[in-house]
């Protein structure tokens, strides 16, 4: 690749650093990164949100902004996660890095979301835990409050109101026993350290879970009087929970994703099944996966695939209606929340130290085996390797096809 002046259409002298190296003045040599923390992927289009050139099917460095005087290393980072139109990044001290664009017409001069467009900014400090959904993003301070930033017209801040809060994350009410918080498409969850779940946001399709379809929950809203849920996770319009152990579903049912007795969308929770070793649930555009003992047993429900692709990993492509062990493999302790997606046939999970994807890739590699990429669609888990990330994300932003950020 020659040398070049500008990268990703960001002058190289605004950027200070990437991943903690210093650039050369003037540019220099750009070759495919191995290492660092790099992305892959996106779709046909100029918008992705770490502006990918799609006939370029490599990695490229994810950029941090000149205002940010120390960007983290690969072993800084605890977690990356994204919604649509916004990606973040947080480090082991609490650093909340954000990037994001807004709207579809606004990739590259549009609001920032706290972040710098197309590069990472310094959003907020002292984060324990943080959610992107549709264009919003929560996060839970260390002392338990709450923050927000995005938009808000559907009231998903929980804040008593339909307003946005575009460029900088503003506190969220005064509680201060906020735990942990999920994002979907116009709507959000939150557990307290009481144990307690609410939601806030868009009614539709049941994604609330406050027993309506209609109108918008502005204010947070406890569901239900329990307190003994431990884990949350939305998709687009569809949620899962752990509660006392047993796996919970509601909301939008179109694939058969809640695996419930009575099909349709479901405007309360419900129980999916009533076991009490379940770990965690992952919502997917389209499916819901589980993770069920401790031995990190794997369990898919919903959409399975199509176009060639499959996203349960056991070589079917083929819908299930109810949780079903995929597999016999123990191991499994994560899978990403791919939420946003109109051809959502994609899965990626963590098992056993190693990240695995299956599905749809359409063009783009997010699988390297050996240094090699494949274009090809597959219904099985294939891990990845050279480079083999630690932690991977995956963020929507104007096209059908995720991008995959690696930490390596």
């Amino acid at each position: 690749m020659p040398d070049i002046a500008s990268h990703n259409g960001i002058d190289v002298a605004d950027i200070a650093s990437i991943n903690g190296q210093d650039v050369p003045s003037g540019g220099g040599g750009v070759s495919e990164p191995t290492s660092g923390i790099i992305s892959i992927g996106g779709g046909n289009t100029s918008n992705n949100i770490l502006a990918h050139t799609p006939a370029e099917r490599i990695f490229q460095t994810v950029e941090f902004h000149s205002s940010v005087s120390s960007p983290p290393g690969v072993s800084d980072v605890a977690k990356i996660k994204g919604g649509r139109n916004a990606l973040g990044l947080l480090d082991n001290s609490g650093n909340l890095f954000m990037i994001g664009v807004g709207g579809s017409s606004s990739v590259g001069s549009g609001y920032s979301y706290g972040g710098k467009i197309r590069q990472f900014g310094l959003a907020l400090t002292s984060v324990a835990e943080f959610s992107s959904g549709d264009d919003h993003t929560l996060a839970v301070k260390t002392d338990g409050t709450l923050w927000g930033v995005g938009r808000g017209s559907y009231g998903q801040f929980g804040a008593g109101n339909t307003s946005s809060l575009y460029t900088n994350f503003a506190q969220i009410g005064s509680d201060t026993n906020w735990s942990k918080v999920s994002c979907g498409e116009d709507y959000s969850l939150a557990i307290k350290t009481t144990g307690a779940l609410y939601s806030a946001g868009r009614n539709s399709d049941g994604r609330t879970g406050q027993g309506t379809t209609s109108g918008s929950t502005t204010s947070w809203t406890q569901i239900g009087s329990d307190t003994d849920w431990t884990q949350i996770s939305t998709g687009q319009k569809a949620s899962a929970a752990i509660k006392g152990g047993t796996l919970v579903t509601w909301g939008d049912d179109a694939n058969n994703q809640l695996g419930l007795s009575s099909s349709g969308d479901q405007t309360s929770p419900g129980t999916a099944n009533s076991d009490t070793d379940w770990q965690s649930a992952h919502v997917g555009a389209n499916y819901i996966k589980a993770i069920k003992t401790t031995s990190g047993h794997h369990y898919h429900c919903g959409s399975g695939g199509g176009f060639g692709a499959g996203s349960r990993g056991d070589g079917s492509a083929s819908s299930l209606s109810s949780f079903t062990r995929i597999g016999s493999d123990t191991g499994w302790t994560e899978f990403i929340e791919i939420k946003y997606s109109s051809f959502a046939y994609h899965a990626a999970g963590k098992k056993s130290g190693n990240w695995y994807v299956c599905g749809r890739y359409d063009g783009i590699p997010y699988i390297r085996v050996s240094g090699v990429s494949t274009t090809s669609n597959t219904t099985t888990f294939v891990q990845l390797t050279s480079p083999a990330p630690s932690i991977i994300g995956a963020v929507n932003a104007e096209s059908s096809r995720p991008e995959f950020i690696y930490v390596v």
